[in-house]
């Protein structure tokens, strides 16, 4: 049950909240609620990844042969990063004070890192040969899911800049 929990919750809804911010920010049609839903798969991957994991801390402390060494300390390092991210989140500044643009790099940067060490944790963890295919088909679903978003992300952004060069071009040279 705690290897399903961690993964729905830490494996699935968090690398869901993080394409939902990262993709559906500026995606026109779901421009304003973007971020409620963001939160809510934040939030639920969080609530049943710790409960998952509240439940292997539990299991591995009845037996010493439960968990390796090395699925413990991505374990420990990625509870431990979650609860950072999410007490950060309670901290946040609002969008006035300077500290913002720094606070939302240190943001994008621990929740990527985050999700890293969250799949290296699974995949260490999972003995069970039919939960690590499941596991692969959920990471290849949302791999094959933001391969065009990123594609359509990085071209919308080429052509902002190029439109933004033109309006300077257009501005300093008087007309073409």
């Amino acid at each position: 049950v705690y290897r399903i929990l961690i993964l729905i919750g830490w494996g699935t809804l968090l690398p869901i909240g993080v394409i939902i911010a990262r993709y559906l920010r500026n995606f026109p049609v779901l421009y304003d609620v973007w971020f409620k839903c963001h939160l809510v798969c934040q939030t639920l991957g969080y609530i049943l990844g710790t409960m998952g994991w509240c439940m292997w801390l539990g299991l591995g402390n009845s037996s010493k042969h439960f968990v390796s060494k090395t699925q413990s300390i991505l374990s420990i390092i990625a509870f431990t990063f979650i609860n950072v991210q999410m007490l950060a989140t309670f901290m946040r500044l609002n969008k006035e004070a300077g500290y913002c643009k720094c606070w939302n790099i240190c943001h994008h940067l621990l929740g990527y890192a985050i999700i890293g060490i969250v799949i290296a944790n699974i995949s260490v963890g999972f003995h069970d040969e039919t939960l690590r295919r499941v596991y692969e088909g959920i990471l290849g679903g949302l791999t094959v899911l933001v391969v065009p978003l990123e594609i359509y992300r990085c071209k919308t952004k080429i052509m902002h800049h190029a439109v933004i060069i033109h309006r300077e071009l257009w501005n300093r040279e008087g007309s073409y």
